[in-house]
């Protein structure tokens, strides 16, 4: 069975849910819900008062990892715009690029893909599955907050790379949002427990209202102003198919801003460097053969 076959399969049966779960809310509450599945571009006017371009799409050069076998290639691609929604009537869960209607009957997902290939998989611990029309999502209880919130959750938040090229990022753009120092930062309360990048949010936050929220509720703000990264990693792709280097895009400004502010905080006291003796160095068959060849002649 091929892609196109394995996702048209999915969206029969997320159909069929749909039908299912809606039954089954008259009798008790349904744990799993089907919603359409959209990117966020696309979002109705109804769930946000304002959206703007805080810095325009860019084309970049990627340079990939060098090899003993290979020289170091690059590779041009187009970085996102970047954009600024004011969202309103959403709920949003702090490990998760998406929003979910008050009505809990559409998502709204930060697309990154630009092409029309269907092996790219959003897919995170409360976003089960999803086709290309329908998603299904676990079904939490709402909290409301009657204050603005700034969103600064996203996929693989416990994941120190994605957590400082893709969420930090947003950071720099906090200057577009008015009084954005008064607002509530949102973020996931996995980051509080990992001291490193707790570290690290506060090198860019020291004056900020952070609020660590966790993943068994969803979360409804006044105001849900949301920044779309500067820097993206596509979450994952179908089995069998082969992952690619533009499948990653980096915004060379975005990274010196992310380098420049952690070397402004950094507190060199703490830093300790311990000397060691000896380093092994694990060496495989192939690269043996090739440091023969290189400095044995």
């Amino acid at each position: 069975m091929d892609n196109r076959e394995q996702i048209e399969n999915l969206e029969k049966q997320l159909i069929s849910l749909r039908k299912k779960y809606y039954v089954k809310s008259f009798f008790r509450k349904a744990k799993r819900l089907v919603t359409d599945f959209i990117p966020l571009n696309l979002i109705n006017s109804s769930n946000f008062t304002q959206r703007y371009i805080v810095k325009e799409s860019e084309d970049v050069e990627l340079f990939l990892p060098k090899t003993f076998s290979k020289p170091q290639i690059s590779v041009k691609t187009n970085v996102n715009a970047v954009e600024i929604f004011v969202l309103k009537d959403v709920l949003c869960i702090p490990n998760s690029t998406y929003f979910l209607d008050i009505k809990k009957e559409k998502i709204f997902y930060e697309k990154w893909h630009t092409d029309n290939r269907i092996i790219y998989v959003y897919n995170t611990t409360n976003l089960i599955q999803h086709s290309i029309t329908l998603a299904k999502v676990k079904n939490h209880k709402k909290i409301t907050f009657s204050n603005e919130g700034i969103f600064l959750g996203g996929t693989f938040t416990f994941n120190y790379y994605h957590f400082f090229t893709e969420i930090l990022s947003k950071i720099e753009f906090f200057k577009y949002i008015p009084n954005a120092k008064d607002k509530i930062i949102v973020v996931d309360k996995k980051i509080e427990e990992i001291e490193n990048l707790k570290e690290l949010l506060l090198f860019f936050l020291k004056d900020y209202k952070v609020l660590f929220l966790g993943h068994e509720n969803y979360y409804q703000f006044d105001k849900l102003w949301h920044i779309t990264s500067p820097n993206y990693t596509i979450p994952n792709i179908m089995p069998g198919e082969k992952y690619e280097s533009g499948f990653t895009r980096l915004s060379k400004d975005s990274l010196e801003y992310l380098r420049k502010k952690c070397f402004e905080n950094l507190n060199y006291e703490k830093i300790n460097i311990k000397s060691v003796e000896k380093v092994f160095i694990p060496v495989n068959q192939n690269l043996e053969n090739i440091m023969k060849k290189k400095y044995l002649k």
